[in-house]
């Protein structure tokens, strides 16, 4: 992993401001398939950008969603302060598809983040993405052992499809 330093050009919006809830910093900044992010057309959906509670289990029905909102909260909390997320699936192919087809794209092609948060030094390999002000991201899976998961520090832990980890 490469340690970066927080980056000296200005950033126009004070994203770690309170002012400006998660739901609106998604739709003013993200980009989803090369279009603005939206979710004006799934109101249900501000609920799970805005609320911050301490833990929470969310249960989803099919194509509705889910990884995608996961994915911008991830950067958003990125953005918002030098944070350590550690997302979770059960398999490696899971994490990979998560990571290439939602967080990735959520990151380099929403010209925001990308100019403000991603340079040179920013790693977006499938399993660990870099913030140039410090955010980490660590992808991992733990189908039948938790040990891919040990000695993790995050501030912020996803675990995808949850019903399929084995427990200790």
């Amino acid at each position: 992993m490469l340690k970066t330093k927080p980056r000296e050009n200005k950033i126009p919006i004070d994203v770690a401001s309170q002012t400006y809830k998660p739901s609106h910093l998604a739709e003013s900044l993200l980009f989803l398939d090369g279009k603005p992010f939206s979710i004006k057309n799934q109101p249900y959906i501000y609920d799970m950008y805005d609320a911050d509670p301490i833990e929470s289990l969310s249960m989803y029905a099919r194509q509705c969603a889910k990884s995608t909102t996961v994915a911008n909260k991830i950067v958003i909390r990125s953005m918002r302060n030098s944070n350590k997320t550690l997302y979770v699936a059960p398999t490696a192919k899971q994490v990979s598809t998560f990571s290439n087809d939602r967080l990735k794209p959520a990151i380099l092609f929403s010209p925001f983040v990308k100019k403000y948060f991603i340079d040179k030094n920013c790693s977006m390999a499938v399993m660990d993405k870099d913030f140039a002000n410090g955010s980490v991201v660590h992808l991992r899976s733990c189908y039948l052992s938790p040990d891919t998961v040990r000695g993790t520090s995050a501030n912020d832990i996803f675990i995808d499809e949850v019903q399929d980890i084995m427990y200790e």
